[in-house]
């Protein structure tokens, strides 16, 4: 990614690398050799002027704190091709 980094003069990072809670650390490498050539490493919030928020890396946090209800989890058991007729109860 560093490399791409001096090449790219914003490289925009997918959420799937944010589903860790070091993820900022991770990319400090990639951001400093990207700053070394005038480039920058942003998330795709920060792309579009918002403040990251990535909840995939909190995900079991969030899911102890807000869980999903009964029928919420009996949807998620029924057979795929059910599931895709039937909407979820939110």
């Amino acid at each position: 990614m560093e490399m791409i980094a001096k090449e790219v003069e914003t490289l925009v990072i997918d959420h799937h690398l944010l589903r860790d809670e070091g993820w900022y650390k991770f990319l400090e490498p990639v951001r400093k050799s990207a700053e070394k050539v005038g480039h920058k490493v942003i998330t795709a919030a920060e792309l579009a002027r918002k403040e990251p928020n990535p909840l995939e890396c909190r995900r079991k946090e969030l899911y102890e704190e807000e869980k999903p209800s009964a029928e919420f989890l009996k949807w998620a058991k029924l057979p795929k091709e059910k599931l895709n007729d039937t909407a979820p109860p939110l």
